[in-house]
């Protein structure tokens, strides 16, 4: 496509998206409230300890090797780099749940897929209802579908990026809760 053929109009459209995009892009930190995290972020702020809550492995993970004692060896090593530290004998305090899901197809027997889900439980407060539960306020899904074989790498690798996500997170979430 030669540029004398295009229409003015589109120049002019395009140019002016391309405008807005890099405004945005480049405002967004300054522009009022463009800072403000989520809900879901916001609850992790001042969180420095946790109980670590993981479900029973399903069979075919557990089968290629997935246990769940290396699962909290894993989140443990890494929640440390975040300063949440583990604490199991605390009743009111925040828990982090890891849970796995399979799915298998006979016809593909080579293969599997998995959902790995994060989720943080707190008691919070319902104003309307005058009372404290304790629900989730923060979720992260991820997964993959691999080959038996390389399962194991493929979990490792999703609770990794699972667990510094939530870490990240939690550090940006305490960071903006300091400076208001």
């Amino acid at each position: 496509m030669r540029l004398a053929k295009v229409p003015v109009v589109r120049w002019v459209l395009c140019i002016g998206a391309v405008g807005i995009a890099s405004l945005l892009a480049v405002g967004a930190p300054i522009m009022p409230g463009a800072t403000k995290l989520p809900g879901h972020v916001r609850s992790l702020a001042k969180i420095d300890r946790i109980r670590l809550v993981i479900d029973p492995i399903p069979r075919h993970l557990a089968d290629a090797g997935i246990t769940r004692s290396s699962i909290r060896e894993r989140a443990v090593g890494l929640l440390k780099n975040y300063e949440i530290a583990l604490d199991d004998k605390s009743e009111d305090i925040p828990e982090l749940h890891l849970v796995l899901i399979e799915i298998t197809e006979t016809d593909v027997a080579d293969a599997i897929a998995y959902l790995l889900g994060l989720q943080l439980h707190q008691t919070v407060r319902i104003p309307r209802l005058n009372e404290s539960v304790r629900v989730p306020t923060y979720s992260h899904i991820g997964g993959g579908l691999e080959a038996r074989s390389k399962v194991e790498d493929s979990v490792r690798s999703v609770v990794d990026t699972m667990v510094k996500i939530f870490g990240n997170n939690a550090r940006q979430a305490t960071q903006a809760f300091e400076r208001r």
